[in-house]
């Protein structure tokens, strides 16, 4: 073989390891590049490093760096990744079609310092493979995704990690893992709403060697005495939407707490539904637990009375204030989505005639609604009282008995009062029958024009829906309990009524009546970007007056 032969013979040899070299070192990228339905469109050919792929960065022809967050990548993680033995980063966030489960050997990957995954879609359980104590982790973000399961406890393999985010994901409800006070690097914690309970551990922010800095715990079941303890690395702690009794006031006179709202988060019982907990304004939840101490363990001395749905109960919150408890039978159960529908509109009724609600609870399979207590003699006192107003089903004349439909009765009587602006019964007069009388179909507002408030006649061109809230109104009224809807069905009825006339259905009933597009865009939101969602759709009205 001659000299020549020789060295080129060595060149293709060469070429080759090399080749294999760069192939063996970046097959990982190849593989990711194959798991997604459009990859980035630069990424062409078989050497990421050779041609500058985009969000590829190499060091010596090794894949160091992947970062490629914001690009709307489409697909699932292949577990070839973990071939990428010098990776130091892999940041993928803000992809919402990335979906598909943690591949386990991303755990091999020792360099790794930083993983981020935040805000798409990956589902599924945690491996516990995934973290172990060879690997090099400081920023763990995993927020916003549909993860499931326990959060791993090989968490706490990472002896360097400095941030760690899993806020607004599908976790199973537990306790603040014990794990995370031997964490002495970890100075930034975030953990927004993934259904924590039970009292925050006074080791949490106690710790001897810890250094958080940054702690966000908000949106949880987070409850009773939060004491800060001693900490002097503590700067920020945002634990809006707990349950949190009493906070011990910290020794760090520096340290800022997230602004605390008067929207209460909900004790929801999660292992009996999928449906959310209502977020409201000015209304508290309950633990079955506080209710049955404020009730007196439900006795027969705090039992005031009762009906069809369940019984009412006296009962009295630690602060001193009497409550009235009406707790509903087991036949009288709804499902998830109505109670929180119920809960929803009545919070959001203030009239003068109307007991307001103070709270409820949807706890241990109970539902119970929490209301102000009307101190004014016993149940039966109250009702007779309220018979001389006139909202009182005329069916409890005859069976000494009030159903859910007697509250049905009471709130078609509100409704017509809302219309003439005076008591049911004024002059001997009531409004019931008045209505009934003067109303002829076949004219306009249906010729109750001198029954009506001032301030109702004054808007007479833009009163779109009119005929349709006083159809309901009387439906509710029929001397009949059988003949009435159900309060469920009211509540669609008066959104499908709001939506056709122009009105939002989400906004407070007190409110402007802005438009239902300004509303959507945003316009003047009273609650600001705290408003809750409303559950109910727009249904089509199935409800025709009898």
């Amino acid at each position: 073989m001659s000299s020549r032969t020789g060295a080129f013979m060595l060149l293709l040899i060469f070429f080759f390891f090399r080749i294999c070299s760069v192939s063996a070192l970046t097959n990982g990228v190849d593989a990711l590049k194959s798991a997604l339905v459009k990859p980035p469109k630069n990424w062409k050919g078989f050497d990421p490093c050779g041609t500058n792929w985009v969000g590829v960065t190499c060091n010596t022809n090794r894949v160091v760096d992947i970062s490629l967050g914001n690009l709307n990548l489409e697909g699932k993680l292949p577990e070839d990744i973990s071939t990428l033995s010098e990776l130091d980063k892999l940041d993928l966030t803000s992809n919402p079609n990335l979906t598909g489960p943690l591949p386990p050997n991303i755990g091999n990957l020792k360099k790794l310092t930083e993983f981020h995954f935040g805000k798409n879609k990956l589902s599924g359980k945690i491996p516990n493979e995934l973290f172990t104590s060879k690997m090099n982790l400081k920023h763990v973000r995993l927020d916003r995704n549909r993860l499931s399961g326990e959060i791993p406890a090989s968490l706490n393999n990472l002896t360097n990690l400095q941030e760690l985010d899993v806020s607004n994901n599908r976790f199973t409800s537990s306790l603040i893992p014990s794990w995370i006070s031997s964490l002495d690097s970890l100075s930034t914690l975030r953990m927004e709403g993934i259904q924590l309970q039970g009292q925050i551990p006074i080791s949490f922010f106690n710790h001897r060697n810890s250094s958080l800095e940054t702690v966000v715990l908000k949106r949880n079941w987070l409850n009773e005495t939060l004491d800060f303890g001693t900490s002097k690395t503590l700067r920020f702690v945002d634990l809006q939407y707990n349950d949190i009794t009493e906070y011990k006031q910290p020794a760090k006179k520096d340290l800022q707490l997230g602004k605390q709202s008067c929207m209460s988060r909900a004790k929801w019982d999660v292992n009996q539904n999928s449906v959310d907990a209502p977020q409201l304004m000015g209304v508290k939840a309950f633990s079955f637990e506080d209710m049955r101490k404020c009730a007196n363990n439900f006795s027969m001395a705090n039992d005031v009375g009762g009906g069809g749905y369940g019984q009412v109960y006296k009962g009295i919150l630690p602060s001193g204030q009497q409550i009235a408890i009406k707790r509903a039978q087991p036949g009288s159960l709804q499902g998830a989505l109505e109670f929180k529908t119920e809960i929803e509109l009545l919070s959001r009724v203030h009239h003068r005639n109307v007991v307001k609600l103070l709270g409820f609870c949807f706890d241990r399979g109970e539902q119970m609604l929490i209301y102000e207590y009307i101190p004014n003699g016993s149940l039966r006192d109250s009702l007779s009282e309220t018979s001389n107003q006139g909202y009182l089903d005329p069916e409890y004349y005859m069976t000494n008995q009030l159903t859910e439909k007697s509250d049905v009765y009471g709130f078609g009587v509100m409704m017509l009062e809302l219309l003439t602006g005076e008591i049911p019964i004024v002059n001997g007069k009531y409004v019931v029958k008045e209505v009934k009388m003067k109303m002829n179909k076949s004219k306009k507002l249906y010729d109750l024009q001198e029954l009506l408030d001032s301030t109702i006649i004054a808007t007479n061109e833009n009163l779109k829906g009119f005929e349709k809230y006083v159809d309901l109104a009387l439906i509710c009224v029929d001397p009949e309990g059988v003949n009435r809807p159900s309060m469920n069905e009211v509540v669609k009825e008066i959104e499908y009524i709001m939506h056709h006339a122009g009105l939002n259905p989400n906004g407070d009933l007190a409110a402007s009546s802005r438009t239902f597009d300004e509303a959507s865009k945003g316009f003047g939101d009273p609650y600001g970007n705290n408003s809750f969602e409303y559950s109910a759709s727009f249904p089509t009205a199935k409800i025709e007056p009898h």
